[in-house]
């Protein structure tokens, strides 16, 4: 296999090219080069597709994404990235420090970019809405613009009302109507990061009951914690079937 930068493009000799051809018919073309039979152009979903299929094919952002911030990632992010960029829904269960944060808005920035992804919504404890979040997307995505909501609910439904990228809500902020049911309605906001996520093993929580209804609307869901069976086995059953 062959990557091509400048094309964005993978070159593959395969046994079946025109299979792959009819599968992909905008996106690939029938070659006869030593390096393969077939070119594809290198996408999410044809990155998925040839791994169905056996091969081993990095995620797009781990070949073209221009990593933006003050830091560029350790292997095991770009590892992360792979995973968040490539499954819709993800559980993230890297131990603390692995730096679970900043690989999920570098992933969500490149969906971004690709149009995958409009706005996310950022799920997390209330000490970490500030002083983590906000200034992890100051130092990695300074391009992109974030608002907390929280405070009154006049202030939370005006910030849900602005035009940001990132809208950053603590975990008991889902469960008050007004603000479930403008995420829930909200179809520009297609992506739901939850941190902490052990915090929702609890199946008859109000948390978890206005989780569950919200990502009914929502195409992507990744949720993370680095303990996710703080107390028994039993606790990350619940993080399996969110």
């Amino acid at each position: 296999m062959l990557i091509h930068p400048q094309t964005k493009s993978l070159v593959l000799n395969v046994p079946d090219p025109l299979m792959i051809r009819d599968v992909f018919p905008k996106h690939s073309r029938l070659m006869s080069v030593p390096e393969g039979n077939i070119a594809l152009k290198h996408t999410i979903d044809t990155t998925k597709f040839l791994r169905n299929l056996g091969y081993d094919v990095p995620a797009p952002i781990r070949s073209y994404y221009v990593w933006p911030g003050k830091h560029k990632p350790f292997s095991h992010q770009e590892v992360m990235c792979d995973a968040l960029t490539t499954h819709e829904r993800c559980l993230n269960l890297s131990e603390m420090g692995t730096g679970k944060t900043y690989a999920s808005l570098w992933a969500a920035d490149h969906l971004m970019n690709q149009g995958l992804v409009e706005r996310a919504v950022i799920c997390a404890p209330l000490s970490t809405l500030e002083l983590i979040w906000m200034q992890d997307i100051f130092d990695v995505l300074m391009h992109r613009a974030a608002g907390v909501v929280h405070g009154t609910m006049d202030h939370r439904m005006d910030i849900l009302r602005t035009d940001f990228d990132f809208y950053i809500v603590n975990h008991d902020g889902i469960k008050l109507t007004k603000v479930a049911q403008e995420l829930r309605r909200r179809k520009d906001i297609n992506l739901f990061i939850l941190d902490e996520a052990s915090d929702f093993r609890n199946a008859k929580s109000r948390r978890y009951k206005f989780l569950s209804w919200i990502l009914e609307k929502k195409q992507r869901f990744w949720a993370m914690t680095g303990t996710p069976t703080p107390n028994d086995p039993t606790d990350a059953w619940r993080l399996l079937v969110s």
